[in-house]
């Protein structure tokens, strides 16, 4: 008797977007901080009543199991928790009347809910 076991084979690649005016504002930190070279990690930081909180810092180089992508033209580390929920997600520089700064923008994300952390809708 023949017994034949088949493997399928195949990765998956998640997908992050860094637009064009965060990459440009990204590139200048990492000039101006002289960590040319340097990738972007991105991470939870946390979540309270409104969400999941994500935080950004540059790092020399990917952890053991880290996701590396290229998002124009920046290097992106993911550890495998932050990458399933950041897939699709998009970074983003923006300047309103209020400040300027990185928005991190996920499609996947869920709220935590009004009363989530104990708080109330008042």
């Amino acid at each position: 008797m023949l017994l034949l076991t088949l493997k399928k084979i195949y990765e998956v690649k998640f997908m992050v977007t860094i637009t064009d005016s965060a990459a440009t504002e990204l590139n200048k930190l990492l000039e101006k901080e002289e960590k040319s070279g340097s990738g972007l990690r991105i991470f939870t930081a946390g979540s309270s009543c409104s969400g999941t909180q994500y935080g950004l810092a540059f790092d020399n180089k990917p952890k053991e199991g880290d996701e590396v992508l290229d998002c124009n033209g920046i290097t992106v580390y993911l550890d495998n928790k932050t990458k399933e929920e950041l897939d699709e997600a998009e970074v983003d520089y923006v300047k309103s009347d209020y400040g300027e700064g990185f928005v991190v923008k996920n499609p996947n994300a869920t709220s935590g809910g009004c009363g989530g952390c104990g708080g109330s809708c008042g």
